[in-house]
């Protein structure tokens, strides 16, 4: 972190939130950086001028953004072991979608957390696992839960952890997803999870941020297949997932809702069916 923003901010950036807490930093052009731990936010007062943008920026892709475009339409930057930047700004617009940026006024800057044992409160999936949809909104702990429940379900199954966004294993598989584990990363799930039973003949399939109908066939055709699924899902509650008419209540037996209140992390309730 000390290379991407500095040695100086960091320093005065950690006399506001300890550094193994941190969770998130927002960076907003002429607005005072927001930092995020797991108590909740904090107001810095050190406002974010366009050099810094620019900086952080130019450290994260190696001063080639153009070679990180692909990445970017997706609207984030992976930098490493698990870091991810959100990007906002001016883009354009291509006919698949969105297309490179023209000017960046805000960055996200995601850090993960190894929490070995925080799955212990869902630890009856541990044996007998069935298939599996943590539901919480951004930046409540649902990776750093679906990690550590992962590390502990590759003790004894075939995992195979679709990681799109570099968030579960960091580059080259540097955090902890278990002994038992493969990991196929920066790809869309649509794109390799068929390839990869096949390949691979997982017994569980791990993947985050499910997300459209898209996401939803993936999830339906893999439990098709035989193989069981863990997943995560953006939503607040149970029944807003209900709401989305994905009809994940059919694929799923067990429905793991986080809330950040009292703290990140802390379970709202679990569904069984």
């Amino acid at each position: 972190m000390e290379k991407l923003l500095g040695d100086k901010l960091c320093q005065r950036l950690y006399s506001f939130v300890d550094k193994s807490c941190l969770t998130e930093i927002r960076i907003r052009l002429g607005k005072e950086i927001v930092l995020k731990n797991i108590r909740g936010k904090v107001l810095t007062g050190i406002i974010a001028d366009e050099k810094l943008l620019t900086n952080i920026m130019d450290i994260a892709t190696n001063f080639s953004m153009y070679s990180y475009e692909d990445e970017l339409k997706r609207g984030f930057v992976y930098y490493k072991d698990g870091i991810r930047i959100g990007v906002g700004g001016q883009a354009s617009i291509r006919d698949e979608g969105m297309g490179a940026f023209k000017k960046i006024s805000s960055l996200c800057i995601r850090i993960p957390h190894e929490i070995k044992g925080c799955s212990e409160k869902v630890k009856f999936l541990y044996e007998n696992y069935n298939n599996t949809l943590i539901v919480a909104p951004p930046g409540c702990g649902k990776t750093t839960l679906i990690r550590d429940l992962t590390r502990v379900l590759a003790r004894s199954h075939d995992v195979l952890v679709i990681d799109e966004r570099y968030e579960f294993g960091g580059l080259s598989g540097k955090l902890d997803i278990g002994k038992m584990s493969d990991l196929i990363q920066g790809v869309p799930k649509h794109l390799c999870f068929e390839g990869a039973i096949r390949a691979l003949s997982p017994e569980i399939i791990v993947c985050d941020e499910i997300f459209g109908q898209r996401d939803a066939e993936v999830v339906k055709k893999t439990v098709g297949a035989g193989v069981k699924i863990l997943a995560g899902i953006h939503s607040d509650s149970f029944e807003n997932v209900e709401k989305l008419g994905l009809r994940f209540e059919c694929y799923f037996d067990n429905f793991i809702v986080l809330s950040s209140n009292p703290q990140v992390g802390s379970i709202k309730s679990i569904i069984r069916k």
